[in-house]
């Protein structure tokens, strides 16, 4: 499969992806490195595309996506929109891929999660700049099915409610409208985990979870 070859280039050259320093251009890189193996990026949603975003925006899928669609061999860059995942979707010859990417200026080696939390078969790519390094893993590798179910399910179910009782009984006395806001965010840290990994370039398991994305992109 030709998009492995993306991924082994980017192995084999990270600091090239990075050196500008900004996240735009980490992003134009690799749509050329895309463009590079022979996809041909589409201007347009293709037909079916309501039946096609439901399928890639599932948060507890770890399955790759069939492709049933017709399209071969073609990418679209950030086909929900620049804030909404994922940044790329390709259309191979079986399968749909979704490829999200990271750039981090700063020297911490977690990226920014806010609601975005890893969808198990999604790709996630990170760039950074300081480090001058990529690296690359699939999202189940670092939040499984059940984990995602769990953590979205507290800000879905159990917290909505809790924040629509809360102001139901507050906002009655507060004369200024003051209220409670629950924004669904997600970030790693050592709190309730003293051994939890938040570098993924130091990662110990880093090369393993590479290989798990080139063996992936190779056996479909």
């Amino acid at each position: 499969m030709k998009l492995a070859n993306v991924f082994e280039a980017i192995r084999k050259a990270p600091a090239e992806f990075v050196a500008a320093g900004k996240g735009t251009e980490f992003e134009e890189r690799m749509e050329q490195l895309i463009k590079s193996e022979g996809y041909t990026k589409r201007a347009d949603r293709p037909e079916k595309w309501g039946e096609i975003k439901e399928a890639i925006l599932l948060k507890e899928r770890a399955e790759p996506i069939a492709n049933i669609y017709g399209h071969k061999q073609e990418f679209m860059v950030t086909p929900n929109g620049k804030q909404n995942y994922p940044d790329f979707l390709i259309f191979e010859d079986d399968y749909l891929f979704c490829i999200e990417t990271k750039f981090n200026k700063g020297r911490t080696g977690k990226p920014v999660w806010n609601s975005g939390l890893p969808r198990p078969n999604g790709i996630y790519l990170l760039g950074s700049f300081p480090k001058r390094d990529v690296t690359f893993f699939l999202g189940m590798d670092v939040v499984t099915v059940q984990q995602a179910r769990n953590l979205h399910d507290f800000f879905d179910k159990g917290l909505k409610e809790y924040q629509r009782k809360r102001n139901e009984w507050e906002g009655k006395k507060q004369k200024y409208g003051f209220g409670v806001y629950i924004r669904k965010a997600f970030d790693q840290t050592r709190k309730n985990n003293p051994k939890a990994v938040l570098d993924f370039y130091e990662n110990p398991d880093r090369l393993k979870l590479e290989e798990n994305v080139l063996k992936l992109l190779k056996s479909q």
